[in-house]
């Protein structure tokens, strides 16, 4: 009643289907136990690195793994720490064939950098870099996520119109379809210039804002919010200006100064 456990290897040579048989017996006697039927094959792959981010790409998932069956699963996997840039990276499980990581940006509105390096069993190397973009556009050169644009003071009935310049300090293109403004009553953002592409690195554009004061008081200042969005992000514009009269000097047909002001 005694059980053993017998272990049965084999090294292959090439990449074939070939059938053997174990036998066991002593020098009178084998008897074969098992005959059976083994596919060798070549690992010449490296292990694979998936991400997966949620929809505002705040947090990544990722897979690595190597599930192909020809060798004995993942040696070691490492993260890549000189590369890590903005996130913090902690493994959520590992078993022989799998590794999964958790990838938590810390400023969204900045890019994140991650990476890993995975070996396999059969010495096979995946090095995986990845970058999770932000909204990294300088407005006027701040990087802030609400910048300010004053318009001055500009006569009543008057469309006064300016630019502001947009950079693209990140790795990845930005692209403008449009913007929102709150109220979009003495501020306007011309609609022909849409949509805003804006290169990688130090690509830049400008965006043409608008304004017409509608109160002829210097005292009151007028004001309004454009939000640009990159995704789940949003870059806010405060905008503001002062209306003043309008005002007319000049020489009647009498040769008499006339001033008149609304």
């Amino acid at each position: 009643g005694e059980r053993v456990t017998v272990r049965f290897c084999r090294t292959g040579t090439m990449e074939q289907i070939v059938t053997d048989t174990l036998l066991i017996g002593d020098t009178c006697l084998l008897r074969p136990m098992v005959a059976a039927q083994i596919e060798e094959k070549f690992d010449k792959e490296g292990p694979k690195v998936q991400g997966e981010a949620d929809i505002c790409s705040t947090r990544v998932d990722v897979k690595i793994d190597d599930e192909i069956g020809a060798d004995l699963g993942l040696a070691e996997a490492r993260v890549l720490d000189s590369v890590t840039v903005n996130c913090i990276v902690e493994l959520q499980d590992s078993t022989t064939l799998l590794r999964t990581y958790r990838i938590d940006v810390i400023d969204p509105y900045l890019d994140a950098i991650y990476g890993f390096e995975a070996i396999d069993s059969a010495d096979n190397i995946t090095r995986f870099i990845d970058t999770i973009p932000g909204f990294m556009m300088s407005v006027d050169g701040d990087l802030a996520p609400i910048t300010t644009r004053d318009l001055g003071l500009q006569s009543i009935g008057t469309l006064t119109c300016d630019t502001i310049d947009l950079v693209n300090e990140g790795v990845q293109s930005i692209s403008l379809p449009n913007v929102y403004i709150h109220e979009n009553i003495v501020f306007s953002t011309p609609q022909q210039q849409f949509t805003i592409r804006i290169d990688p690195r130090g690509g830049g554009s400008q965006l043409i804002v608008c304004f017409e004061p509608l109160v002829a008081d210097t005292s009151i200042v007028l004001s309004d919010t454009i939000e640009l969005y990159q995704g789940c992000l949003v870059r806010k514009i405060a905008v503001f200006g002062r209306g003043k009269g309008l005002e007319y000097v000049g020489i009647s047909r009498c040769d008499v100064p006339v001033d008149a002001s609304t």
